[in-house]
């Protein structure tokens, strides 16, 4: 599952680095998009993730899912980062433990 997740990431992050889109113009282009393809979804956050071209949307206030910053790929779960002597550290999970 995580070496799946890895690659997905991975495999994004390189198409995703030419992008070099705006935060701004990502966020509304994002939001457009999904809104189109998820209608009665609240799209309640759109912010930037470490990985250039990928940002953390949060839907309906609960679920969390990476979209690409064209808006044309969603990989729903968690992003892991990977530290070298420190193993994996779920991001996503550090994020909402520091909202509570």
């Amino acid at each position: 599952m995580i070496r799946l997740l890895s690659a997905i990431l991975l495999g994004l992050s390189a198409t995703l680095a030419a992008a070099n889109d705006a935060p701004g113009k990502a966020e509304a282009t994002i939001r457009a998009k999904l809104a189109a393809a998820m209608k009665g979804t609240e799209i309640t956050a759109v912010t930037p993730t470490p990985v250039p071209g990928l940002y953390e949307v949060l839907l309906d206030g609960a679920e969390t899912a990476f979209v690409s910053a064209d808006g044309s790929y969603v990989v729903s779960g968690d992003l892991f980062q990977v530290a070298p002597g420190k193993g994996l550290t779920n991001l996503t999970e550090q994020k909402r433990a520091a909202k509570h």
